[in-house]
């Protein structure tokens, strides 16, 4: 927790709001989400959060055990995006914490404030999925007639998603001058001149 006390103040807040939103938004909105599902919803939940964890094993299995960095490989995300597209938005609070615990128990080894804020923002970002998916969707299930409206569903919700995702992580580093330009991705994938 001593990152947490290095942060600056303006990421100190900006994460305490998306984390507020994070909590409130999924009931607030729940009725611009998916509403009612064909199949049963904790049966559903269950699937997710049980492929995360065969996702994780075999992340960790592959990585060797114990990691100390965040892993692009993880794809915490693709189970908030599948719960956005298949159960109402207060699922997220579900599946998002479940599927960081495990990630976390299983060694995936980063500050807990960043999982936590990394979480909120999966949170979010579900829920604008599900919100925009839904307005394409309608009432109709996503797959109805030849599948043609769910899959541009699909495409607004998906860029909902990552736009939100990287708008979110972005403002965050905005609220951190200190992390510089060249840190995570961009530092181990920077081209360096030949010397």
């Amino acid at each position: 927790m001593r990152e947490l006390g290095a942060m600056t103040v303006p990421a100190r807040v900006f994460l305490a709001v998306v984390l507020a939103a994070a909590v409130a938004l999924p009931f607030v909105l729940q009725g611009l989400t998916v509403r009612e599902s064909v199949h049963a919803q904790p049966l559903t939940a269950a699937v997710l959060v049980g492929f995360s964890i065969v996702n994780v094993e075999i992340s960790r299995a592959l990585a060797g055990g114990l990691s100390r960095t965040q892993q692009p490989h993880k794809a915490l995300s693709a189970w908030t995006f599948a719960s956005a597209l298949l159960l109402p938005a207060p699922w997220l609070l579900v599946i998002v914490p479940s599927t960081y615990v495990h990630a976390r128990w299983r060694g995936l080894r980063v500050p807990l404030w960043k999982w936590v804020g990394s979480a909120a923002f999966l949170i979010l970002c579900g829920v604008l999925a599900s919100v925009v998916a839904h307005a394409v969707f309608g009432h109709a299930h996503w797959t109805r007639g030849d599948g043609g409206r769910g899959l541009w569903g699909v495409v607004a919700a998906t860029a909902a998603f990552l736009a939100l995702e990287s708008g979110l992580f972005a403002r965050y580093r905005m609220a951190q001058p200190r992390l510089g330009r060249k840190s995570g991705c961009a530092e181990r994938f920077a081209v360096r001149p030949s010397t």
